[in-house]
């Protein structure tokens, strides 16, 4: 499932660009963290 919020973020990266895709990208991270996926930057931010 995390894999497929990184390819929507890529691709909305890669349609939008500039800044709007920079911030697009980083909500689809966003929702990695918030739902607690296993991948690598959604475990980034999870300090013991």
């Amino acid at each position: 499932m995390a894999g497929i919020f990184i390819a929507l973020g890529c691709v909305v990266n890669l349609a939008v660009g500039g800044v709007v895709g920079a911030a697009l990208f980083s909500l689809g991270l966003t929702a990695i963290l918030s739902f607690g996926f296993n991948l690598f930057t959604g475990k980034a931010g999870d300090f013991p």
